[in-house]
């Protein structure tokens, strides 16, 4: 999935990966390429979404550890984030 996470509320997020979760079998991956707002002061692409979202829509940029969460709490476990060249990472989860 693309810049899917981004759009939504964490309930709403939680929803969607739900249901992916529920139509594959555990051990399967899922790629989420989004972007990863990283801890500390250095400048991100990341961080500026992080206020156009909040004033533009629901969703929100997430932190590794908001994704971890996400994961966890809707049946997939994050297994690695994977940075490319651009401001997005992609973020592999494992159907547990």
């Amino acid at each position: 999935m693309k810049r899917i996470g981004h759009d939504w509320s964490d309930e709403m997020a939680g929803k969607i990966l739900s249901a992916c979760r529920a139509g594959v079998n555990p051990g399967m991956k899922l790629l989420v390429a989004d972007a990863v707002v990283p801890d500390g002061p250095e400048f991100s692409p990341a961080k500026f979404m992080v206020v156009t979202m909040m004033i533009f829509s629901a969703g929100k940029e997430r932190t590794e550890a908001e994704f971890r969460r996400l994961c966890a709490d809707n049946g997939w476990k994050l297994e690695r984030i994977i940075p490319t060249a651009s401001s997005m990472c992609l973020v592999e989860g494992v159907a547990a």
